[in-house]
């Protein structure tokens, strides 16, 4: 081809330096571009995708921020609508309460003429008009307080007590009764004797009677394990062991003596003995002016409010009566027997605390003769029967009322507290070694079922039961019959028949 050949193939071969460079510029000024591009799309697609999730979130907490405030709006319109509604109501109640005072203010007039001539019918249907406004009479019937009012209504009366759908007959009826209540519970106030002596001895009687009915219930004849058995029941019924044993001992012995088959009747006959072991009824005499009774006894046996209630009672006889607060030992022992001297309306004669008790009765003997008073109550400090000291302080208050109170007529009593059973009988034999006992103050024989210690008591100590406690009223201080008590004992009840 020659040279001219091979020239233009070098030409088309070769390329000059500095358009290779320029053609090499050109290509990568154009691949640049490209990757670049490639790398902000991928880029710009992230930041779309984040973008996009934030908005979806900041969307989810704006629908709860408006959901919980549609939430607190409805709640405070449902209590506006709440208390508006209230708002209503009273008004719309005090609106009908004005009608109705008017109505009612304008009912006696209109009434007091038809009265007189005859009861129409027509005065009963303002009455069943009324009734669906009946809701609130309590406040309407206090603001009826004139005569003439109340007459009329008492004068219709008859004629709405004839419909038994009017409420309004039923309200006048339930004031009759209201006021009545009172009348009606002065009976229960003023029960009977022989009522609380049976009242007071309820739990004696299921303890130790119902025991023994069950024992000779047990039984088809009359043997040595009947007597047995008798014999453990009447001394866990606080009959006491050497009072049991002579019951059943007579038992035998007149069951033998009158040919007595059946066990049935041997429950008269139990109560036939004890009967005759009570003996005769002694109760508190005040011969002379004025009559001494000392009380005395151990720490809560009921000795200050035994002295209330027989001052009440004395009272109520016509009595005049001083109280001696000899009890200096006991914190406020003075303040308590003085409100109960308040309450029965007697004089008190009292020294300061820690005075000397003997001294306390010397001053009182004086100022009942003085005063001429009927009968003079003393107070003792409560003390035990096993601590010598006050047992000897016992006895030097006795020797004053002796050789002070001369010819007057004494009664020595010992309050026993009788929930505590043979203990009590146990502290009379203590307290008859140093002061001479006339009688015995039972207290708090309702509330237990050991009342057997008087029938043990009067047995064998040889003291009579002059006074019980059978409640805590004022008037609940009775004085104690021997067959009333039997009685209530052994008698079948209304309960049990």
């Amino acid at each position: 081809m020659g040279l001219f050949g091979k020239k233009n193939k070098n030409k088309e071969k070769g390329v000059p330096f500095w358009r290779r460079n320029k053609q090499q510029a050109e290509k990568e000024t154009v691949l640049e571009p490209e990757e670049q591009i490639a790398e902000t799309a991928d880029a710009e697609a992230e930041e779309d995708i984040a973008a996009a999730a934030l908005n979806d979130l900041a969307a989810q907490e704006q629908d709860e921020i408006e959901k919980a405030r549609l939430a607190a709006q409805e709640v405070v319109e449902e209590s506006e609508q709440h208390q508006a509604a209230i708002a209503l109501a009273r008004q719309a109640a005090l609106e009908a309460a004005g009608i109705l005072k008017n109505e009612e203010k304008a009912e006696p007039e209109e009434e007091t003429e038809p009265e007189e001539e005859t009861e129409p019918e027509e005065e009963t249907e303002p009455e069943e008009e009324t009734e669906p406004e009946a809701e609130e009479p309590e406040e309407v019937e206090p603001v009826e307080e004139p005569e003439q009012e109340a007459e009329t209504e008492s004068e219709t009366e008859p004629a709405e007590t004839v419909e038994p759908e009017s409420e309004e007959a039923a309200e006048p009826e339930a004031e009759l009764t209201e006021k009545s209540d009172p009348e009606e519970a002065e009976p229960e106030k003023k029960k009977g004797f022989f009522a609380k002596i049976r009242d007071g001895l309820r739990k004696t009687k299921d303890a130790m009677v119902s025991r023994m009915q069950q024992v000779l219930g047990g039984f088809t004849k009359i043997d040595d394990d009947l007597f047995d058995e008798l014999e453990e029941t009447m001394i866990t019924s606080d009959l006491g062991p050497e009072t049991s044993v002579q019951i059943c001992e007579t038992l035998r012995k007149r069951v033998k003596e009158r040919g007595v088959k059946d066990p049935q009747e041997i429950m008269g006959m139990i109560q036939e003995i004890i009967g005759e072991m009570l003996g005769e009824d002694q109760t508190l005499e005040y011969p002379t002016q004025p009559t001494i009774v000392m009380v005395i006894g151990v720490n809560g046996a009921g000795k200050t409010t035994t002295i209330g209630k027989l001052c009440h009672q004395l009272k109520g006889e016509g009595k005049k009566v001083l109280v001696a607060a000899a009890d200096t030992f006991r914190a406020a022992a003075i303040d308590q027997l003085e409100v109960w001297t308040q309450r029965a309306g007697v004089d008190i004669v009292k020294h300061a605390e820690g005075s000397d008790p003997a001294s306390v009765v010397y001053d009182a003997i004086d100022a009942a003769k003085a005063r001429g008073c009927d009968v003079l109550i003393c107070d003792t400090a409560g003390r035990l029967h096993n601590k010598k000291n006050l047992m000897q302080e016992l006895a030097k208050i006795n020797r004053i009322i002796e050789t002070k109170a001369e010819g007057c007529h004494r009664e020595i009593l010992l309050v026993l507290d009788a929930t505590t059973g043979q203990n009590a009988v146990n502290q009379a034999r203590l307290f008859q070694e140093v002061a001479d006992i006339s009688g015995i103050v039972l207290t708090k024989l309702d509330g237990t079922a050991k009342g057997g210690i008087i029938v043990s008591i009067r047995n064998e100590l040889g003291i009579p039961v002059k006074l019980i406690g059978v409640g805590e009223k004022i008037d609940d201080l009775q004085p104690f019959h021997a067959q009333d008590f039997v009685r209530a004992l052994f008698e079948p009840t209304e309960e049990s028949l």
